[in-house]
């Protein structure tokens, strides 16, 4: 029996070796793994909207579109789809104010703090930055959107702008 491989504890006789420290980093790699393949690649956007704060809500055509800070989700009543617009995928900008839909156009308006503001329809985002690109005093935030006799209404902290 060699001595130099194995060690007295307790009484008992422990074999010195690397077999241990083999399971150890075996069950590591194996363990901690799914953790590697888990984060998204390099160059790519993970969307994290911040959905704990409705800022608004509309309806039309069956889709209910909810309104938060930095994001729309788009919910079809009948199909049960969800899908998310947010400034990564297609919005302009970020900080919703409201949304409103419109029946006469068949789309979507979105408000932003700075005046920003987003026509939606059929899948696509027209921009609309009158509000935010003219030099008037005040401030710009959209506040609400009305449509009444097919124009829209957007009310800001300057006046009524008419959309139409």
């Amino acid at each position: 029996m060699n001595v130099n491989h194995y060690k007295v504890i307790g009484g008992m006789l422990e074999k010195k070796s690397n077999i241990m420290k083999s399971l150890i980093l075996i069950f590591w790699l194996l363990f901690f793994n799914h953790m590697l393949y888990s984060q998204i690649p390099t160059g790519n956007w993970r969307i994290h909207p911040l959905s704990h704060k409705t800022i608004d809500l509309a309806y039309g055509n069956g889709v209910v579109y909810n309104a938060f800070e930095n994001a729309i989700l788009e919910y079809d009543v009948a199909s049960g789809d969800k899908s998310t617009w947010t400034s990564v995928n297609a919005l302009s900008d970020v900080s919703i104010t409201c949304v409103l839909f419109d029946t006469y156009s068949q789309g979507l308006f979105v408000g932003y703090e700075n005046g920003n503001i987003d026509y939606i329809k059929n899948n696509k985002v027209t921009n609309i930055p009158a509000i935010v690109l003219s030099n008037v005093s005040g401030l710009k935030k959209v506040n609400n959107f009305n449509a009444y006799n097919q124009k829209v209404y957007c009310s800001t902290g300057f006046g009524i702008v008419v959309i139409d």
